[in-house]
């Protein structure tokens, strides 16, 4: 079977949709997932995206519907509800970097 990558790539934040997963698909090998990065303000530059990977996703099935978010908070995939996963096995989430300020960086996301 061929191994398919799906992407979806955004520059607005407050994007919650559902995927159809395809009729011919096998196995999940991984769900990566990068968070947006913050707002530069003044002199402080903006922390980037958190970066999270699952590799233990389960759940997914043929013409089933995963779903996903991309926000200022957090971006998430989840195999089997709407809502943020809350372990490895449901999707992956990766919280946004924080904003920068006039004087200070702002940090980095984080993985959940």
């Amino acid at each position: 079977m061929t191994t398919k990558t799906i992407i979806v790539v955004t520059d607005y934040a407050g994007i919650t949709g559902s995927y159809t997963v395809p009729a011919d698909f096998g196995s999940v090998v991984s769900v990566e997932i990068v968070g947006l990065g913050g707002s530069g303000t003044g002199y402080g530059g903006a922390g980037g995206g958190g970066y999270a990977k699952s590799t233990s996703v389960t759940g997914l099935v043929a013409n089933g519907t995963a779903y996903y978010s991309i926000s200022t908070t957090n971006t998430w995939f989840n195999a089997t509800t709407n809502t943020a996963p809350t372990n490895a096995t449901q999707g992956a989430l990766a919280n946004s970097g924080a904003n920068g300020g006039a004087t200070a960086a702002g940090a980095g996301g984080s993985t959940t």
